[in-house]
């Protein structure tokens, strides 16, 4: 491989990148030239730190090679195998009038939720539909789907080298063999945790938060707390921050958006491998369907799901009945007696149940990663490659579509809520930056098509509704 990185090298050192040279070269060490035709969340090297073969070391097939489009123009190279976009900056992409490849694989990727995920606020989702051949997505129907954790299959403890060896450290740190489950409801002297940092959302969740908390208390933590309420625990995995979760009985997990399939990291991270059996707390969720909460959980009593109850009174008066009822409280915690009683209170059951588990928590790695392994797989697949599949193009509207996939705020309507008015007579739009461009053309576009009225529109305005719905780099 020394050739190639010295080839490379040696055109990062010219003024122009001959990229033509460079595919020609990837292909001469039998490698699939894969293009990143757009950046990840602003991010050119997808997080990776750097490209090249890196992105794909570990795969099951690892024969590919990536790199990114020349000069920032986002246009396909006509000799690229593969080419992976990311939904959120489909913006940067430029009109369908070039020659695109028609051996070229198209990979569509995102994990955020249709009115988050760029294109569906901002662009017809139709001009997208004969783009992709490939998804990576959190539905569950994608051809590459992302999921962060699965317990469907929870019982199988099969030894696994490629994951044992940190729990093998991590037994020794702890005394497993006397390990016992801290499930004193007692012990716990708080109700509610709610980490939150995404203050205005689809979903309304704060909406649904504001009426809970009238009838049992809430603590708000992260930007959204009026109190502005320090804790030590934000997404951190410190013991500190565990003995702090520990005080409570339940902690939200409420999603920023209702759709389909939709499970954040928020509902599974306390139960990654160095928490499972550390923080004892139920998860109350309000996201996706019910059933498509059941696809990923076994278990009859593992969470409380907010679609339960016909109000927040409702929910809260049940909640403030598993505060007074220890008993029915710790049903909730049935599932890891279980496990235990399974597996036998050993350091090295123990271990094995750890390296299954962290295997079902992706994480942030595998999330990121997967797309690329299985893109290079696709790839190599000559009988995929020469069979019709590969010409099948994702109607990507129908299947990834607001209307069809969610049920929470439209788009307008949200605009509406926030209460910021439509500003057209401004001539200095230097600094807008893309986004909040790409929100005048889209609210200009719904006024033309009578979509919302001249009294709607005295509510839109555009200078800063884009900062208020989509902040940086918040993705929670």
């Amino acid at each position: 491989m020394s050739g190639i990185i010295f080839k490379i090298t040696k055109f990062k050192r010219r003024r122009k990148i001959k990229y033509f040279e460079l595919v020609r070269d990837i292909h001469l060490q039998k490698l699939k030239a894969v293009q990143l035709i757009t950046p990840r969340f602003e991010n050119p090297d997808w997080q990776f730190g750097h490209l090249g073969e890196h992105p794909f070391k570990g795969c099951p097939e690892s024969r590919c090679f990536a790199f990114r489009s020349k000069n920032h123009l986002h246009i396909p190279e006509p000799e690229s195998d593969g080419v992976m976009v990311h939904s959120k900056e489909l913006f940067y992409m430029p009109s369908k009038n070039y020659n695109r490849s028609p051996r070229q694989l198209w990979m569509f990727y995102t994990l955020e939720p249709q009115r988050l995920s760029f294109c569906s606020n901002f662009y017809r989702l139709t001009d997208f539909d004969d783009w992709f051949n490939l998804t990576a997505t959190f539905k569950t129907d994608s051809d590459v789907p992302l999921s962060y954790r699965d317990f469907s299959e929870w019982s199988d403890l099969e030894y696994d080298q490629l994951y044992i060896d940190q729990y093998q450290k991590l037994a020794k740190k702890k005394n497993l063999t006397d390990f016992t489950l801290n499930l004193k409801a007692k012990s716990k002297n708080a109700s509610i945790a709610w980490f939150v940092s995404h203050c205005n959302t689809n979903s309304r969740r704060e909406d649904y938060v504001k009426e809970l908390s009238k009838h049992i208390n809430v603590d708000v933590f992260g930007k959204c707390s009026s109190q502005k309420i320090r804790e030590p625990c934000y997404r951190s995995k410190s013991q500190q921050c565990n003995n702090f979760l520990n005080r409570y009985k339940f902690r939200l997990a409420f999603e920023n958006s209702l759709c389909d399939d939709y499970i954040s990291e928020k509902f599974w991270d306390i139960y990654s491998y160095n928490k499972l059996f550390d923080i004892n707390l139920v998860n109350v969720v309000r996201g996706a369907k019910e059933e498509q909460y059941r696809k990923v959980i076994p278990f009859s009593k593992f969470y409380i799901n907010a679609d339960w109850f016909d109000s927040p009174k409702k929910l809260a008066d049940y909640l403030n009945y598993l505060n007074e009822n220890d008993t029915a409280y710790l049903e909730y915690f049935s599932w890891k007696v279980d496990l235990y009683q399974k597996i036998g209170l050993n350091a090295q059951n123990t271990s094995l149940v750890r390296s299954r588990l962290e295997k079902r928590y992706q994480g942030e790695e595998f999330i990121i990663k997967e797309p690329f392994c299985k893109l290079c797989q696709y790839l190599h697949n000559e009988s995929y490659l020469n069979n019709h599949q590969n010409n099948r193009r994702w109607s990507i509207s129908k299947w990834f579509g607001h209307e069809t996939s969610c049920w929470d705020k439209k788009l307008v309507e949200r605009l509406i809520y926030l209460g910021v008015e439509l500003n057209e007579d401004s001539s200095d739009t230097s600094h807008l930056d893309k986004r909040k461009r790409a929100l005048r053309l889209v609210l200009i576009e719904l006024k033309n098509n009578e979509l919302i009225t001249e009294k709607t529109s005295a509510y839109l305005k555009l200078h800063y509704a884009s900062a208020i719905l989509w902040n940086g780099n918040d993705k929670s």
